[in-house]
């Protein structure tokens, strides 16, 4: 058992970025949890995490609707294995559930509530590397490719409107503390 914490870059990305204000620009956040590790063999193990992830896209001037900062709150279980490649250096490899808890854009100086324009559940795939210290430190960087539509239609207005496929696109860098080995 273990906590860890953490920066974020992600960005909103759509299928062929078929609407011009998704111009895939990254948007700083952070992540913080807990973590367990249960060891499967000499070289592997499952992971298992639940971290508050802030993920989003900040907004370019220039983009055609949404000029501001959207910011997407998730709580988040990433389902991991950790393959040894060295002594202590980790390949991890598994999925991720995120379970939205708020939304919300900064338009115009003011946060605006969106959540009736995104799905409450977000899947994505993880890929990473972790090192562990001796001292129950260690390091992990990662990066989470959405799979599932996060999106409501076009921001919700029209339902029907199949393009564009918002996915979530991140990628974390943290460190954490082991309590227990």
């Amino acid at each position: 058992m273990g906590m860890k914490a953490g920066s974020a870059i992600s960005t909103f990305i759509t299928q062929d970025n078929f609407v011009p204000y998704f111009n895939n620009s990254f948007k700083p956040g952070i992540y913080l949890g807990l973590n367990s590790s249960f060891k499967l063999n000499s070289k592997n193990n499952f992971k298992l995490e639940l971290l508050y992830v802030n993920k989003g896209k900040d907004d370019n001037p220039d983009d055609y609707l949404l000029v501001g900062k959207l910011s997407l709150d998730y709580l988040s279980v990433p389902l991991l294995i950790e393959h040894k490649l060295f002594k202590n250096l980790f390949l991890q490899a598994g999925s991720e559930i995120g379970v939205l808890m708020n939304s919300r854009i900064l338009y115009n100086a003011e946060w605006l509530n969106t959540n009736r324009f995104f799905q409450t559940f977000d899947v994505g795939i993880v890929i990473g590397l972790a090192y562990q210290f001796k001292n129950r430190l260690f390091l992990d960087f990662r990066a989470i490719e959405g799979i599932s539509r996060i999106q409501n239609g076009l921001y919700g207005y029209l339902p029907d409107f199949d393009t564009p496929h918002g996915r979530n696109r991140t990628i974390a860098f943290g460190i954490g503390y082991q309590f227990l080995k």
